[in-house]
């Protein structure tokens, strides 16, 4: 398995001056529904987002996805396909995300990491939520609609 190699603070720099690539997830349960957490850190504190994280150099996006479902919610997922290229700049970070559909089979349970306070299986898109675009979208690419 690959390992973030940089010391934190030299990453913070870094990051205040170029952008991040990060691998997101929609993932599906065996009821279809998807899989929001909320953060527990910024950015988006606070806020319900899919799962996913920044992807290591010399790992690929197929590798990152599966380690991000690993390490973020204790899942081990299958990548089914592409659904959207997402932009957040927000909070002082920057970042271009791929964003996958995934899912997962047989009895697995979630495991959040440290990252994430709670998380949720939802049918719909829920508006009350007030998610991200960069949330919504791509669960409109998969063919959430919006509950009213």
């Amino acid at each position: 398995m690959l390992k973030m190699m940089i010391d934190q603070d030299l990453w913070l720099k870094i990051r205040e001056v170029i952008p991040t690539v990060c691998v997101d997830l929609v993932i599906l349960n065996k009821d279809k529904q998807f899989l929001l957490c909320k953060r527990k850190e910024n950015p988006a504190k606070n806020q319900w987002w899919i799962p996913g994280g920044r992807l290591f150099k010399d790992e690929s996006i197929l590798e990152c996805a599966i380690r991000k479902g690993k390490e973020e919610v204790g899942l081990d997922v299958q990548i089914d396909r592409f659904l959207s290229l997402e932009e957040t700049v927000m909070e002082g970070v920057h970042t271009i995300n791929i964003v996958l559909l995934a899912h997962y089979e047989g009895e697995q349970r979630i495991k959040l990491d440290n990252t994430q306070s709670t998380y949720r299986w939802f049918d719909n898109i829920q508006k009350e939520l007030n998610l991200h675009r960069n949330v919504s979208n791509p669960l409109s690419v998969a063919g959430f609609s919006v509950s009213e």
